[in-house]
């Protein structure tokens, strides 16, 4: 859950909560919420696009931030 949620996301739920009581369980809401099987449908779906073949097509700006060690 930490991983794939972002600090915003936590701080606008309204509650403030311990490190330890956010390292002993996720949010129970959002368990209840979450579809396994949605979850791993992402996680797959997200491991092999590979936008090259039409990056001259994107338009938008770009922010890129290596987080490949983040852990």
């Amino acid at each position: 859950m930490m991983m794939t949620s972002s600090p915003l996301q936590w701080r606008r739920s309204g509650r403030r909560a311990t490190p330890r009581q956010v390292v002993r369980g996720p949010d129970r809401s959002r368990v209840a919420s979450t579809d396994a099987n949605d979850m791993l449908y992402q996680f797959n779906a997200s491991r092999e696009y590979d936008p090259s073949p039409h990056l001259e097509k994107i338009t938008a700006a770009l922010l890129a931030i290596n987080s490949a060690d983040d852990v």
